[in-house]
């Protein structure tokens, strides 16, 4: 059970790091981890789905490094809220809070959101808030006053229409606002986070999704540019892209 990471300064050309996390109990998985990093103590903590083969342990770990590139230690896992958690990402907001959102209770119940410490190494002891529908693959941005939280419909491997939902607060009420890929199988994927860009491209997002099928052990990834239509975010199909498609959309 390990993790790998690689680096790049352009977002297109990748250099491999080899292993930053390795857990030495073989009958365990990892999913969808995700690393913010923490000014105060200069740590680069990492979260991630953790479970058995079965999915049926459910819960989160954590991880910790002094580095982005590791190597990164494995703390421990546990069940948030005292919650099954399975399909889960990481937001970290504006004013340095973040948030564990995922996909919890038995069979993805519900999508649950908990604020993070301040430490970020651990859960505050009450749920934030909870969209009451059976879904997961969630990921989340803030865009011009509005938290924007797009997931997954639960069909195991297979492909589903996402959904969209808006708050100003990250403690709900969400409202659904429909599909933003306005394809009902997400392009053949699944969401998993929204890459935030910087410098020149700051204010943009990148839309990452897992392309589980039709060969899930050699599972590829699809990114996609985010545009904002009306303020709401819109997702479009292109066989190709580069970064410079940012300047073509309207502000």
């Amino acid at each position: 059970m390990c993790i790998r990471d690689s680096s790049s300064t352009d977002l297109y050309n990748w250099t491999p790091l080899g292993l930053v996390l390795a857990v030495p109990e073989s009958q365990h998985i990892i999913e969808r981890p995700k690393v913010i990093y923490h000014p105060s103590s200069r740590l680069f903590i990492m979260w991630m789905h953790y479970d058995n083969f079965e999915y049926t342990q459910a819960e989160v770990g954590i991880a910790i490094a002094k580095s982005a590139t590791g190597p990164f230690v494995f703390q421990r896992h546990f069940s948030p809220n005292n919650m099954q958690s399975r399909d889960m990402t990481i937001f970290q907001d504006a004013d340095g809070s973040a948030y564990l959102i995922r996909a919890s209770g038995k069979t993805n119940l519900a999508l649950s959101i908990t604020r993070l410490t301040p430490d970020y190494l651990d859960l505050e002891d009450n749920v934030l808030s909870t969209i009451n529908k059976s879904r997961e693959a969630p990921a989340m941005l803030y865009y011009e006053g509005n938290y924007f939280l797009m997931a997954s419909h639960c069909t195991g491997w297979d492909p589903n229409p996402a959904e969209l939902y808006v708050s100003t607060s990250v403690a709900g009420p969400w409202i659904l606002l429909g599909n933003p890929t306005n394809d009902n199988n997400t392009f053949y994927s699944q969401s998993t986070f929204f890459l935030p860009l910087r410098d020149q491209y700051e204010g943009k997002w990148i839309f990452m999704a897992d392309k589980w099928m039709p060969d899930i052990k050699n599972a590829t990834y699809i990114w996609l540019p985010v545009e904002f239509i009306s303020g709401v975010p819109v997702i479009n199909w292109l066989d190709s892209w580069d970064l410079s498609i940012f300047n073509k959309f309207k502000k």
